[in-house]
């Protein structure tokens, strides 16, 4: 019902479009804040970005700038959480997107004392930069 209500909200925005992305668990809402270049993010390349997780409402709970470097990951290999890994399919470097991730994608092995396993989760995704999975 929330995520309903958000997307009803940014809906009215014209500045960016929100998609519904579907995996096996659940949907949950894309938008895309800033266009990127060059070829798409696939499943197998490596993804290096930047975060920031917060709740709807309230201070950032975690951000890559306070760690001091970008994140790196490979896409579809589960080592991020689902709604993580669904959500940057398909981004183009310097592509900034908003992701609503509820909790069924967000699961995690353990959880961090300042989250809930219980929360929907808003992140803002920049991809800095990708290593393709053919010249690896």
């Amino acid at each position: 019902m929330v995520i309903a209500l958000l997307a009803c909200q940014q809906s009215t925005q014209s500045t960016s479009e929100n998609q519904s992305i579907s995996s096996d668990s659940g949907s949950f809402i894309v938008k895309t804040l800033q266009p990127g270049t060059g070829d798409p993010l696939e499943p197998g390349d490596d993804a290096i970005i930047e975060e920031e997780m917060k709740y709807s409402s309230g201070p950032i709970l975690f951000s890559t700038a306070e760690l001091g470097h970008p994140v790196r990951f490979t896409v579809g290999a589960g080592q991020v959480i689902e709604g993580i890994d669904s959500g940057i399919r398909g981004m183009k470097v310097g592509e900034v997107r908003e992701l609503v991730i509820p909790p069924r994608l967000s699961k995690r092995a353990v959880y961090p004392d300042f989250l809930s396993p219980d929360s929907i989760l808003h992140y803002k995704i920049t991809l800095v930069d990708v290593i393709r999975s053919d010249s690896i």
